[in-house]
């Protein structure tokens, strides 16, 4: 498990010398390392291994669990540490954690994590830390630490949304259809075929998504600053302002693969490649 990456602000509020309130709420998208954070905090603050509980999901079994576990006395002069996951708990499980909550054992810490608010009553007596997508070079930077080659975390890290568990979610298979999509795309707004366009916007196996929108985005980044990452500059060579308008209309022209705002703010990177 590579180490955390990100979340600067979150570590800044959290981690020595900063005090830890009694309660906290990490909330942010699925993916983003929460847990990883939670877990990160707790070594820095030196919780003994023994004084720290934590649990993926909220159930009815984990909170008896808990229960128990805050009946205890620490073992370390940190006191104890909860780290629990709120993802999926049914509301009278949630009810069990407010009752410790609002009256939390002496030395006990709670570092919460949610993708989606937990019930009001939980959220007010919680300090909020919000823990927002990664950037693309941190999701990079994760995957690359566990492995992955460099054009496939890279490609990956950009499909990704910030998330660096949606990006291990990506099959290889994914990744290169989508990229192959896109590439076919390119090439065909080149030629003028519109013939060859269609097809792929109308794929019923691969539709054109959000994943092609972002990656057309990444092309024009990548074109318009010659730093060839993802692509390559053999994708769509002699590309012009005129071409990426013709492919913002054909993408207009077909309701399933609207434009987005990242395919115009490519138009305007294309159009600044030009003026060079």
């Amino acid at each position: 498990m590579p180490g955390l990456v990100g979340h600067i602000r979150a570590q800044m509020m959290l981690m020595p010398p900063a005090e830890l309130p009694p309660a906290t709420l990490l909330i942010g998208p699925d993916g983003v390392g929460k847990m990883l954070l939670a877990r990160t905090i707790a070594r820095a603050r030196k919780y003994h291994e023994e004084d720290i509980f934590s649990s993926g999901k909220l159930t009815t079994d984990v909170a008896a669990d808990l229960l128990s576990f805050a009946s205890r006395a620490a073992t370390g002069p940190a006191g104890r540490m909860v780290i629990l996951c709120l993802d999926g708990s049914a509301a009278y499980v949630q009810d069990v954690l407010l009752k410790t909550l609002e009256e939390p054992p002496p030395g006990t810490k709670f570092l919460l994590t949610a993708s989606q608010p937990p019930l009001p009553t939980i959220v007010s007596r919680c300090q909020i830390v919000r823990c927002g997508p990664l950037s693309t070079d941190d999701v990079e930077k994760v995957l690359l630490r566990l492995g992955l080659p460099a054009k496939a975390a890279r490609t990956a890290a950009v499909m990704s949304g910030g998330s660096p568990g949606a990006a291990l979610e990506l099959s290889s298979a994914e990744v290169t259809d989508a990229l192959d999509v896109v590439g076919k795309a390119l090439k065909a707004v080149s030629a003028r075929k519109p013939a060859q366009l269609r097809p792929l916007f109308r794929s019923m196996e691969h539709p054109w998504g959000q994943e092609h929108h972002v990656l057309l985005g990444q092309w024009a980044a990548e074109a318009a600053t010659f730093r060839w990452r993802v692509f390559s500059a053999a994708t769509a060579p002699g590309i012009s302002r005129a071409h990426a308008k013709y492919l913002l209309q054909m993408l207009a022209s077909l309701g399933s693969a609207s434009p987005r705002l990242a395919d115009r703010t490519a138009l305007e990177m294309i159009a600044v490649q030009e003026r060079r």
